[in-house]
């Protein structure tokens, strides 16, 4: 399987079995998906927050401040949106899911 900027992450000693190729950006907690590609991290804590609905359909995984992943994944085919359907900014985070800093919610005015 070939993968670029995919987050593994949950069971360090066990994250990947099989073979992979690393097309680079990615992240693993652990070591065992052989990662060595130009922006792969390894042994890295992704700094995750809980599991839960922050938009979208379905539940997502947050990044949380300071996450190595912010960022650092592939710009060039990056999906113009993450998991939950929100535009991805300042550059490509690694994984399914676009930290946001701060969100400044405006009122809608209706005449």
């Amino acid at each position: 399987m070939r993968v670029e900027s995919v987050l593994v992450s949950g069971d360090p000693l066990n994250n990947c079995s099989g073979s992979l190729t690393s097309l680079g950006h990615n992240l693993d907690d652990g070591h065992t998906c052989g990662l060595n590609a130009s922006g792969d991290l390894s042994d890295t804590n992704p700094l995750l927050g809980e599991p839960g609905y922050f938009g979208g359909p379905t539940r997502t995984v947050p990044l949380l401040p300071g996450s190595p992943a912010i960022n650092h994944g592939e710009n060039a085919g990056c999906p113009l949106t993450d998991q939950r359907g929100l535009l991805r900014v300042d550059g490509c985070d690694i994984g399914a899911f676009e930290f946001y800093a701060a969100r400044v919610l405006l009122p809608l005015l209706l005449r």
